[in-house]
């Protein structure tokens, strides 16, 4: 996936600028190490102190793969150093420097360009010869390019979609070909991220399978499409994993890659709340990526069943449009594990929508 080429910025940015107690913390949470999840949790209930443990706790956060809680932090140890303007203050403009990167890693593509845009129309050094400077300037192309990168991958893989539903409606498709279908439909969901292409990605390989019930490569891009997008259909999805262990139970698709300590699930529990709430706050704010937002939000209430706020959020981003039935579906699958503040203000947005949420 396109997001690949953000694995090459450093964090954080500038080393320089955390508490001198931060080099054990990072290096706690290289990718891998048995105790990053120790090292997150150590800096959230620490991150209170002042703004300068806010920075070291979004770094941490960052680099332990929870980008939405890092960019809280960030945001706060932002705000907390005060309203100097970029370009008026280095230590701020350094944290800013690392809440692009959150912004970025958390899709959050057109925020993070207007904080890089901005600390470069405002820097010390117009010419950007400073080593920082060059750095941001890099960072900021990168980001525009993979922007329209995106867009091209998503267009390209749609017209090879059209192609390939021209051919089966001619009947002019190999088996073979009907695999490169649903890969396709895959790779353009995965950059959209529509629900839709998933979909039609599950029909080409459900059709594949019910022909043969053995097909392996079907019936792992068929698991792994379910674990990645969810389905309507929760019977089909249980289904589909019989079948696939029943002809290879020793498949990397069954393998399930739950959190395994209580620590890493609570961590990982407080990151999709974030997100879920990042994305209901695009889909209201955002004019560049409202839309993505809402694809998104949509794609995670169906997917991800065992965080109830995804749906939650979703809800009241359909409510927010007066779309009182796809509320009711969207929150359908999380009825019996919502929580009593979520249902006291659904209440409230549907009364305001129209209609009473029973």
């Amino acid at each position: 996936m396109l997001k690949n080429f953000l694995m090459d910025w450093a964090v954080p940015f500038d080393l320089g600028v955390l508490p001198e107690n931060a080099m054990p913390l990072l290096d706690f949470t290289v990718p891998g190490h048995p105790r990053r999840w120790q090292a997150a949790s150590s800096v959230l209930e620490r991150a209170g102190r002042d703004p300068a443990h806010r920075h070291l706790c979004g770094v941490v956060l960052l680099r332990a793969g929870l980008p939405h809680t890092a960019r809280e932090a960030l945001e706060e140890a932002v705000a907390e150093l005060g309203a100097a303007a970029p370009g008026t203050d280095r230590h701020t403009d350094l944290v800013r420097a690392d809440l692009a990167t959150a912004y970025a890693h958390g899709d959050a593509w057109e925020k993070a360009i207007g904080v890089l845009a901005d600390l470069l129309n405002n820097w010390p050094d117009p010419d950007l010869t400073d080593r920082h400077g060059e750095r941001l300037a890099t960072r900021l192309r990168e980001l525009v390019r993979h922007t329209h990168l995106k867009l091209w991958e998503i267009d390209f893989q749609r017209l090879r979609a059209e192609m390939f539903q021209e051919s089966a409606a001619a009947g002019e498709i190999t088996r073979s070909q009907r695999l490169s279908w649903a890969r396709t439909l895959i790779a353009e969901a995965e950059e959209s991220p529509a629900i839709e292409p998933y979909d039609r990605a599950a029909q080409v390989l459900t059709s594949l399978i019910e022909e043969d019930t053995t097909d392996v490569v079907a019936l792992e891009m068929l698991v792994r499409l379910h674990a990645a997008a969810g389905s309507d259909s929760p019977g089909l999805v249980e289904l589909t994993r019989r079948r696939l262990h029943a002809v290879a139970p020793h498949s990397a698709a069954l393998r399930v890659s739950a959190p395994r300590s209580r620590m890493e699930r609570g961590l990982h529990w407080v990151e999709s709340s974030k997100e879920s709430l990042a994305l209901l706050d695009s889909v209201r704010y955002s004019e560049g990526e409202g839309q993505v937002a809402w694809l998104k939000l949509r794609l995670l209430a169906r997917a991800r069943t065992d965080v109830p706020d995804y749906a939650f959020c979703a809800a009241l981003s359909a409510l927010d449009q007066g779309w009182l039935e796809d509320a009711h579906r969207l929150l359908t699958p999380v009825q019996d594990t919502l929580q009593d503040v979520h249902r006291h203000v659904l209440a409230d947005a549907f009364a305001r929508a129209g209609q009473g949420s029973s």
